[in-house]
């Protein structure tokens, strides 16, 4: 006899601790969180980065060939004196930029990973699902490769380096 009332009673203590918990989620969800009220108001999305250029019609055309961007708008500004191609795939945008007196600093010539030993922008990766084939892939449209495709476990990658056009480090990156 005293087991089902302590059975009874430990029931009705579990649906009030379920409903207790219930109506917490439900109003917590309703108010915003601690780490809402201190985040910054800004929303940060990708749109674009810029690559200045020798050559804004050889650039754009070996993004274009190479690895398959589509040039989406031609932009001159200061009097000519700057040429941009909005290069595109889908979901991101490198704007190529031509300057007219622009040049290319040494540190710039270095190969990975020396080319760490210069602050800035070092290169700009592209995820692919299989490092291995994108290599073969590239290598077929004529990308010359730095290095043959190398794996670091950890942190459990495949990565390869390669030089654009200008010289720009660019990278291919598989998770495995």
């Amino acid at each position: 006899m005293l087991t089902k009332k302590l059975l009874s009673a430990i029931a009705l203590s579990a649906l009030a601790i379920g409903s207790l918990a219930i109506h917490s989620v439900a109003q917590q969800s309703q108010q915003p969180s601690i780490q809402d009220s201190t985040r910054s108001p800004v929303s940060l999305e990708i749109h674009h980065m810029t690559v200045s250029v020798a050559d804004v019609e050889a650039a754009s055309q070996w993004y274009s060939e190479k690895l398959g961007f589509t040039e989406t708008k031609r932009v001159v500004l200061d009097n000519g004196n700057v040429q941009i191609a909005w290069m595109e795939i889908p979901g991101f945008r490198i704007d190529l930029a031509q300057v007219q007196g622009s040049g290319r600093p040494e540190e710039q010539n270095a190969l990975p990973p020396q080319h760490m030993l210069s602050q800035g922008w070092r290169h700009l990766a592209f995820a692919v699902d299989d490092v291995d084939r994108a290599y073969e892939a590239l290598s077929d449209r004529g990308v010359e490769f730095i290095s043959p495709p190398a794996t670091y476990d950890p942190p459990g990658i495949r990565i390869v380096y390669f030089k654009d056009i200008d010289g720009n480090i660019l990278e291919l990156y598989s998770d495995f």
